[in-house]
């Protein structure tokens, strides 16, 4: 699985890494040398593990450690034209590390990944977005730009993760302590993404695909967390990924695919017909309203069972709007690196999709190679990464049960790390 840790994000300095299964970039190295091996340490890592390095332009908040860390590594560097003539002028010994990128051409770094660089519009030589696709999933990182290029956004639409900057609230920053000329670059098409522009954009990419969004850059003079993600949920819930906006903005067809495949249900169909039919007259506002609906949208046999009849729909559509399966995708392999050998991993699931997921994941954990059966040696160089406590899950036994019944679905499944 892809994934994003952010090391450092502001304009005290940047810098986050990139990974797959089989590789690491670090994005730009606006902090210290010292903190990045720092963090690399932390996390069972260290230089010689990084595929590349990527800067996307030459401010000294992208680019502070990067004098002391080529010093002492190789890693090849990956930019633009021009931020790699930038950086040639500025620091010694760089030349030969670097690995000019034509934009918009995805570059191959072998195992199915590839990263390609697009342009952003932002007040230095030739400044980048960066987008990595892997076969565990892609990630796109936008920051550092006051407008989102129309080519750039649509390449960089419907990534699984988008790391997105929102860097300022416009009124705040009009009312802030900055100068008329600082305040005319940040809000200018050469400067930074406001909270509103963010949120535009987050909702666009969410719709075309993207599961997460990850907020950077924010100012720490105009700018907070909750300003930001008050902006962006603003803009979410006007798109629909809400539960309001999942029942009377998705089509009948999407309706009826989340339905099934996440809750099982097996009126789907039925059900998603009278969602559609009733919201025509007017929007469905209420749960009780919503559960009314699904009851009179099965038949009679089926409102007879034990679990109340709108259970599973509901259940669908709050998986789909938390995204809740993306999410635990994220935490199986964000929990792998987190542990030391011989540290256990052990996961509850309360849902059959759930524990396939876990099921999936501990599988292809402990199998290590994935060479085609009918290879006489292995190629890869895969080696498992987990053993498995148990073959089957844990489950409630009948005492547990008397106390809680609640436990009926729950399934415990443990792995080890090597």
């Amino acid at each position: 699985m892809t994934t994003v840790h952010t090391l450092a994000s502001g304009s005290s300095g940047n810098a986050l890494v990139l990974s797959w299964d089989g590789g690491h970039i670090l994005v730009d190295a606006g902090i210290s040398c010292r903190r990045i091996l720092q963090h690399a340490e932390d996390a069972g890592r260290s230089p010689e593990d990084l595929t590349a390095l990527v800067v996307t332009h030459e401010h000294e908040d992208h680019v502070s450690g990067l004098r002391t860390y080529t010093k002492r590594y190789s890693t090849p560097i990956f930019c633009s034209r021009g931020t790699g003539a930038h950086l040639d002028y500025r620091l010694e010994r760089v030349l030969p590390l670097l690995r000019p990128l034509a934009l918009g051409k995805p570059c191959d770094l072998g195992g199915g990944v590839t990263l390609t660089l697009h342009p952003t519009s932002h007040d230095s030589s030739q400044s980048t977005a960066v987008r990595l696709d892997t076969p565990d999933g892609s990630v796109a990182v936008l920051t550092d730009t006051g407008v989102v290029p129309e080519e750039t956004g649509a390449a960089l639409l419907g990534a699984d993760i988008l790391l997105l900057e929102a860097n300022h609230d416009v009124e705040r920053l009009r009312a802030g302590p900055y100068s008329y000329v600082l305040k005319h670059r940040i809000l200018g098409p050469e400067g930074h993404l406001s909270n509103a522009a963010a949120a535009r954009y987050a909702a666009e990419s969410v719709r075309s695909g993207t599961r997460t969004v990850l907020l950077a850059h924010l100012s720490e003079e105009n700018n907070t967390p909750a300003l930001a993600r008050e902006a962006v949920e603003a803009a979410l819930a006007e798109a629909g990924l809400t539960a309001r906006g999942v029942v009377n903005g998705w089509s009948q067809e999407e309706l009826k695919r989340v339905l099934w495949q996440y809750g099982e249900e097996r009126y789907a169909g039925p059900i998603a017909a009278a969602i559609v039919r009733e919201r025509e007259n007017a929007p469905i506002e209420t749960t009780g309203q919503l559960a009314e609906l699904i009851r009179s949208a099965m038949p009679a046999k089926a409102c007879r069972e034990k679990q109340h009849p709108a259970k599973r729909s509901f259940q669908a559509i709050r998986i789909a709007v938390n995204d809740e399966l993306g999410e635990l995708e994220r935490l199986l392999e964000c929990a792998l690196e987190a542990l030391n050998p011989g540290g256990r991993l052990a996961i509850i699931s309360f849902h059959s999709l759930e524990d396939r997921l876990v099921k999936t994941a501990y599988a292809r954990w402990a199998r290590g190679c994935t060479c085609p059966p009918d290879f006489p040696v292995c190629v890869c160089g895969k080696t498992p990464r987990v053993k498995l406590v148990g073959r089957r899950p844990i489950t409630a036994g009948e005492e547990e049960l008397k106390e809680n019944p609640r436990a009926r679905s729950a399934k415990l499944r443990l792995a080890e790390k090597l």
